[in-house]
């Protein structure tokens, strides 16, 4: 049994080297791996996105909602698969409000952000 002291230093310290490594991976590994993908990738894509298909189904929100809702519904119905039932009997009723709130946010992020419009 831990004491709630020991709780929150091991808080302190995860938090501290969480933000150490990350800001040393950043700066020195990160983004000099992320600048040498995009200058891979992004030709690549922006050719692809020129696709007509492409650019009516993949880059329209409202397909992208839906794809992203059909991901979360069938991740739900994952869990329900007969072996795995005891664990949505015994899950929280907090716990699947909330992944029902990050299913519905992630469906709503789908269709608004970090996306090219058509």
């Amino acid at each position: 049994m831990h004491y709630p002291t020991d709780v929150l230093a091991s808080l302190v310290v995860a938090a501290a080297s969480g933000f150490a490594a990350a800001r040393l991976a950043m700066g020195r590994v990160l983004v000099p791996l992320i600048g040498v993908a995009s200058r891979v990738t992004d030709p690549v894509l922006a050719r692809v996105a020129d696709i007509t298909p492409v650019r009516r189904t993949v880059l329209d929100a409202r397909v992208r909602s839906i794809v992203v809702g059909g991901g979360c519904v069938a991740a739900f119905l994952r869990i329900r698969t007969p072996e795995r039932a005891p664990r949505l009997a015994e899950m929280d009723l907090a716990v699947l409000a909330a992944w029902i709130g990050t299913a519905a946010l992630a469906v709503r992020l789908s269709a608004t952000r970090f996306w090219p419009q058509a």
